[in-house]
């Protein structure tokens, strides 16, 4: 193949060199054998190496982005070496992983844990296939911002190559996002929708004009609520029973509707339409996509969030059981202090009585002697 080829090549032209400067006899014979050997694996390893590379980028195209990671070189270590790609998120110190495609997997189909892409890959014994995984999203914020590993493993998941990209979102519209965007029905207990102008710079806005938030029913776009500039007030439109916030500040806009407990019809598409100012003094309109689903919880969902409640229960009664030692012990050092300052009381003045209801600073003199003290 070609990487035997090229080393095969540049080996002849060494092996010219060599019996032009090299006495033959049979001890240079033996020594010169095995330093062909030699310089040839060792030609061969250079050569595969350096034509094995492991390439990962990122495209953005309007409000798409791909994130695609793929092995590219001879064919050597390439198919029968790989086992696996993973790609995954910097979170912290710890690596999240996004997508996984494996020789060991059913069909060799990617293994995805996120809702809001489309993950691709395929990784095979095949030498014509070329290992690669691809995540796609078509509805971008600057929530995927951040640092991104794809990592290569061979079939007994020894890593053999690692390699590292960052995704800076440009700004192509508005912020349009649901949190969750999944609705698990009597689990869930608040959905927001948030749309905003996040970077004006980059949008080239001089100034916001109003930001209105539409729900598809019936194939119909309805109006849910809207915030102008001119009243700078948000308000809703028919009974959604939800709460609105938000406020428009020269170039910069920001829009919240919220619910509490949502149910399963408030999913479904939403569409926020932002009317701007452009640096030319041109009106410019922005309109940006959502989709809400929801989905009855499972068991391993609701085994997950029991034990999620279970260890805050735990941590609760944990801090309730040590704020009421540190209750006792105030009270303990208030009585032994009520005790101690106030020794023999025989007398008060009639004044105190006098003094009308609320707050007074009195110094008084006590006739123990500990006197005089300022008191509240």
């Amino acid at each position: 193949n070609k990487s035997v080829l090229t080393a095969y090549n540049m080996l002849t032209r060494e092996t010219a060199f060599l019996l032009t400067c090299v006495p033959v006899n049979v001890e240079s014979h033996s020594f010169l054998t095995e330093t062909l050997k030699i310089m040839f694996y060792l030609l061969l390893f250079i050569v595969t190496v350096v034509e094995c590379q492991l390439n990962f980028k990122v495209e953005q195209r309007l409000d798409e982005l791909n994130l695609q990671c793929q092995v590219s070189g001879t064919n050597i270590l390439n198919n029968i070496n790989i086992g696996k790609l993973v790609i995954s998120k910097h979170s912290g110190r710890f690596l999240e992983a996004l997508a996984t495609v494996s020789v060991h997997h059913s069909h060799n189909e990617p293994v995805s844990a996120l809702s809001n892409a489309y993950v691709t890959g395929h990784v095979s014994q095949n030498t014509s296939v070329t290992p690669n995984l691809r995540i796609q999203w078509t509805n971008i914020d600057d929530g995927l911002n951040g640092n991104y590993t794809c990592q290569a493993y061979d079939v007994n998941n020894n890593l053999i190559s690692s390699k590292q990209a960052y995704i800076k979102v440009i700004p192509t519209g508005p912020r349009f996002v649901a949190t969750p965007s999944v609705i698990h029905v009597g689990l869930t207990k608040r959905l927001d929708i948030s749309c905003s102008v996040p970077d004006p710079v980059s949008l080239n806005v001089s100034k916001v004009g109003s930001i209105e938030i539409f729900k598809i029913q019936n194939g119909c776009q309805c109006l849910f609520a809207r915030i102008r500039s001119t009243s700078g007030e948000a308000f809703t439109t028919g009974r959604i029973g939800a709460n609105v916030s938000g406020s428009i500040d020269r170039n910069n806009g920001d829009f919240v509707i919220s619910w509490n407990n949502p149910t399963s019809d408030l999913a479904g598409e939403y569409i926020c339409e932002v009317s701007v100012i452009g640096n030319q003094g041109n009106p410019v309109f922005f309109t940006k996509g959502i989709n809400i689903t929801w989905e009855t919880p499972d068991q391993e969902l609701l085994i997950r969030r029991l034990s999620e409640m279970t260890k805050r229960h735990e941590k609760l009664t944990e801090v309730e059981q040590e704020e009421e030692h540190l209750l006792e012990e105030a009270v303990q050092i208030l009585n032994t202090t009520e005790k101690s300052q106030c020794r023999n009381p025989t007398s008060c003045d009639d004044v105190y009585f006098s003094l009308s209801p609320g707050q007074h600073i009195v110094r008084v003199e006590p006739e123990d002697g500990l006197g005089p003290i300022t008191v509240l």
